[in-house]
This record gives C-alpha cells, structure tokens and sequence, in this order.
C-alpha cells in the first residue's frame, strides 16, 4: 500500500506541494539536479534563507526517515556537503560578525583566564579580554586586544584547535587590517616571564 500524500517543502526551492515522499525534491528541481548551473545552485540557496519547517513537517519528516539506512559512500556526500557549506558560510565576514558573539558569548577557557591574569599582572590596562565576540576583525574574532593605542593582538593557541604552523595565516589575515598578532601557545604559559618577554616585543 502506498504512503498516502502529504504535503511537502522542495527542500531547494521551498515550493510546497502533495507528495508520498517528504524531503524530496519537486520535479523542477530533481531535473536540475541532473544538470545544476552556478546560477540554479545560488537561486535555491537563496530561497532556503530563513525557511523554517513547521512541526507538522517535522513529524512527518521524522516518520519518513525512520528505519532509512544510508550507505556509507551516501554519509560520506552527506558529511562533506554540510562540511563545504560550513565553510562558505563562516567565510563570509558578516556571518561572522552576525553569529560569533552568540557562540562565545560567556565561553572564556580557564588558559584564557590565566593569561589575562597575567596580562593584568603584567601591562595594567593595556590589554582587554574579546574572545567572547565583543571585537571581529574582518570575519575573525581575537583573544585579546592593545587599549593603550596600539592595534595590536594577542592570540592564544591551544594543540587541541590550532596545528602547528597554522600561525603566519592567522597573522597576515589581522596584518591586512592594520593588526600585528602576537601567537601565544598554550604549553608557553608554563613560563609566565617569557610570555611577558613576548609581549613586550610586540
């Protein structure tokens, strides 16, 4: 017996119509699919901006995909296509300054807090904890900031998000804006007097 129709959302073009199948793509868009110009892929992200599901569309959604098994070459295309758009979203700048101070809001780590205890300690007033969002500089958000005049900034890397080697990159994106960065790794606050030796230099 067949699923009886419902009605569903193209998830490209977000047209609504009566299909057994939710989560499908309309007829327009499954052809498109076999052949997607750039400018038929624009249009329907473009009109997936905003689009919110509503909870009917959910719970059928969620019925249809119950008991689905996907191969693992098809998780393989699933993970990589939410990896690009992860990636073309947050290298948008003003995607950035729009979503990251609601991510880091009140997110300050404890090696944070040691070196602004000692950035304190050291150079009174002369540099201000932004790691929460408060400051983004042309997409990206630093740790720390000069308030002494300086456009200068401090960033504090730790083995477990920065590689190694990843230090020019990150300095030559604030340089374009006038910024000098000082990289501070995380093992390195083992030894507070060379952490204040370095921001001396800077």
């Amino acid at each position: 017996m067949s699923p009886p129709r419902v009605v569903t959302i193209c998830p490209d073009c977000g047209q609504k119509r009566l299909s057994r199948y939710v989560g499908h793509r309309c007829r327009a868009c499954a052809a498109a699919k076999r052949n997607r110009t750039p400018e038929h892929v624009e249009k329907c992200r473009q009109g997936r901006i905003g689009m919110r599901h509503t909870e009917e569309w959910k719970q059928n959604h969620s019925q249809a995909m119950k008991g689905r098994k996907f191969t693992q070459e098809h998780r393989d295309k699933i993970s990589a296509s939410q990896r690009e758009s992860s990636q073309r979203r947050w290298s948008d700048p003003s995607y950035a300054e729009r979503v990251l101070p609601k991510v880091l809001a009140g997110k300050q780590s404890g090696t944070e807090r040691d070196l602004e205890r000692l950035l304190n300690e050291a150079f009174p007033g002369e540099w201000k904890y932004v790691g929460d969002g408060t400051v983004i500089i042309g997409g990206k958000n630093p740790d720390f900031i000069n308030t002494n005049g300086k456009k200068a900034l401090i960033e504090l890397f730790g083995t477990g998000w920065h590689k190694p080697g990843s230090e020019p990159l990150r300095q030559q994106h604030f340089a374009e804006y006038g910024f000098k960065c000082l990289i501070i790794w995380q093992k390195e606050l083992k030894d507070p007097s060379q952490v204040i030796q370095k921001v001396r230099g800077l």
